[in-house]
């Protein structure tokens, strides 16, 4: 949920630009070259573009909030089981992970096309999710919306270097902050508010608004600033990615099924497909020198264990407290408001944290907080009220701000070319994590719930907290100071 806000804060002054730029210029057909100057036409005013900004930064961030709100009305009418439930989450966070890193090249290459073709796709599979009325359909509208997501998401942090002159530069990445902040506080009691008082549907049908208001503000330009470039889409690669985290997936909530085999049969092989491709190919998905980084590499070390027990943990909390206490969509959502606003209020302080005691330290002290959070919600896993929860919930956010560095700290250490493809990257591990951890801890909640579902919550609760630990141990292993960054 707080994962793309974490990203924005990175540099204020340095938007990040998703996608991998083009490397060398031929005419050749079938090579990498710049293509025929378009001629200039009208582009969007810097009033109209900080709009879209906002817009997008809002909908995007809140959409995964509103809905964990709303889990509890759409299991009961739509007959979903705990599976069912997860697979809402799951379908939307692989397809954005997993898509992200072919949707640079693409919007490379079609420009403000692109980003109109996201916002339209966004808006059909949110209309779809709306209006579904079986499970299959809504976690396939809900795949369609990650897919949105991929295409939007970089295609409107794209508009802050392409968009934007250079003067209005850090007032858009402050627009991008501050429209994340309004949805990360904001997004889980709307999600219980349009609930509670009007029907689940009302939580996708809310994306129109906004996404259309996008689209004509962002209007049909020529052009958006930017050289248009031929670049190669790896579609093949992306989708193997994909296929393979959503078959591992699939094996782990099916857990101790007859079946599970086959999805781990067919996650193992599209992922040595995979494998196989990066390491043979010319052009693989990740340059060669961005996964070989240890600065990288070591971020998604920890970003995994990490993301697998926040992520998982914040999923079921209002479907706990609505089964378990009894409590309307709004109040079941309130604890996730009050991580949000430890989030937001901490992130500002965690850069002068950061500078005093590094990365390392910044890092592992921050999964150990919350993995103290998660220790102490555990114990208070079967109090109703709210007051008994928040010192919990606040060191659960507080911790969840200070893995800010993990993305500023391998950025400063790759040339400003590969920049975008390592912001790719980072925010792929991160929705890759948050839907295994909705797999790993649903499996948890479930297996611990039978009698009681508030033991089970407090199961998966010190789950999350040992998957803590295990991520603070990482941040101390693998994270070094950043050496000097090629240009």
């Amino acid at each position: 949920m707080w994962r793309l806000f974490l990203l924005a804060v990175r540099r204020p002054g340095r938007p990040v630009r998703f996608g991998r730029p083009s490397r060398g210029l031929t005419g050749h057909a079938g090579r990498s070259g710049v293509a025929a100057a378009r001629p200039p036409g009208p582009r969007p005013s810097s009033g109209r573009l900080l709009t879209v900004i906002a817009l997008v930064a809002f909908v995007s961030t809140a959409d995964n909030a509103v809905l964990v709100a709303a889990l509890t009305s759409i299991q009961s009418e739509l007959g979903l089981g705990m599976a069912g439930a997860q697979w809402l989450g799951i379908a939307y966070m692989l397809a954005f992970a997993g898509l992200l890193p072919a949707t640079g090249p693409l919007l490379d290459r079609w420009g403000p096309a692109g980003l109109r073709a996201g916002l339209a796709l966004f808006a059909s599979t949110s209309l779809a999710a709306a209006t579904a009325s079986d499970a299959v359909v809504l976690v396939a509208a809900r795949a369609g919306q990650g897919a949105g997501a991929a295409i939007v998401v970089p295609g409107t942090l794209r508009l802050l270097r392409t968009g934007l002159p250079a003067r209005h530069r850090p007032l858009g990445a402050a627009v991008w902050t501050a429209a994340l902040a309004a949805a990360l506080a904001l997004g889980p009691w709307l999600g219980g508010v349009l609930t509670q008082h009007g029907h689940w549907s009302w939580i996708f049908l809310a994306h129109l608004p906004p996404l259309a208001a996008a689209a004509i503000l962002l209007g049909r330009p020529a052009h958006d600033g930017a050289e248009p470039v031929r670049t190669a889409i790896p579609v093949g690669p992306a989708l193997l990615a994909v296929a393979a985290s959503t078959a591992l997936t699939a094996a782990i909530v099916g857990w101790g099924q007859d079946w599970a085999w086959l999805p781990v049969a067919v996650g193992a092989a599209a992922l040595t497909t995979l494998v196989r491709h990066e390491l043979r190919s010319a052009t693989p998905l990740f340059p060669r020198e961005v996964v070989r980084n240890s600065a990288v590499l070591g971020s998604v070390g920890v970003l995994l264990p990490w993301g697998i027990g926040v992520s998982g943990a914040v999923y079921f909390t209002p479907m706990v407290h609505q089964d378990a206490f009894a409590q309307g969509p709004v109040a079941a959502s309130l604890p996730l408001v009050v991580i949000a606003i430890a989030v937001v209020v901490a992130t500002p302080a965690v850069v002068r944290i950061t500078r005093w005691f590094g990365v390392r330290a910044t890092v592992a002290a921050g999964c150990l907080v919350g993995g103290g959070g998660f220790l102490a919600l555990a114990g208070t896993a079967h109090a109703p009220d709210l007051l008994s929860r928040v010192p919990g919930l606040v060191l659960l956010g507080l911790g969840a701000a200070c893995t800010a560095p993990l993305t500023a700290h391998p950025l400063d250490t790759v040339a400003g070319r590969d920049s975008g493809t390592v912001a790719a990257l980072l925010t792929a591990a991160r929705e890759t994590a948050a839907a295994l951890g909705v797999a790993l801890l649903g499996l948890v909640l479930a297996r611990n719930a039978v009698a009681d579902l508030a033991h089970g919550y407090a199961t998966a609760l010190v789950v999350a907290a040992a998957l803590q630990a295990v991520a603070a141990t990482a941040a101390l292993t693998l994270l070094r100071p950043p050496e000097q960054a090629p240009p």
